[in-house]
């Protein structure tokens, strides 16, 4: 998992959900296999070249930019999308079925949230008591399956790290 800043509430969010899912799977995840940075291409980059040289076959990334710079390390350490290394963004910025390979990402329901935000400032407008509410509410995402994940079709090694 490439995460955002530790403090970044959908990183943080984000980071409960993949561990939750990773138990109740039985799918073993070492702390070693998490990289937290800020968001920005470079800052991707670096955190994924250090968990590709940790072993991942697979990076989720908590953005699309983050995903742009972990497609950056695997290049820059000469392999493969995704025959060695998986990648996915989060968000589907609009370029991201325009790259090679176009990246699998995550898509938020952008017109139901905002039409939330609305209908939410509209009804604190009416009623100021609602404004002390700490509601969270949460939205179903979609992913997008495009060509930058598939399956490893050669395990990594402790060798392939020389």
């Amino acid at each position: 998992m490439l995460l955002g800043d530790r403090s970044h509430y959908p990183s943080i969010i984000k980071h409960k959900a993949a561990l939750e899912f990773f138990e109740q799977q039985h799918i073993e995840h070492g702390s070693n296999m998490t990289a937290w940075t800020t968001y920005g291409v470079e800052s991707g980059q670096m955190a994924a070249q250090s968990l590709i040289e940790g072993g991942a076959t697979a990076i989720a990334c908590a953005s699309d930019e983050l995903a742009l710079g972990a497609i950056k390390a695997t290049r820059s350490l000469g392999l493969n999308i995704p025959e060695d290394i998986s990648v996915t963004g989060y968000d589907d910025s609009a370029s991201m079925s325009f790259m090679a390979p176009s990246l699998t990402t995550v898509r938020q329901p952008v017109a139901k949230i905002c039409l939330s935000t609305i209908n939410a400032l509209m009804a604190m407008m009416e009623n100021k008591r609602l404004m002390a509410r700490r509601d969270v509410i949460l939205f179903d995402p979609e992913l997008i399956v495009r060509e930058s994940t598939g399956r490893c079709l050669r395990p990594r090694t402790s060798d392939d790290k020389d």
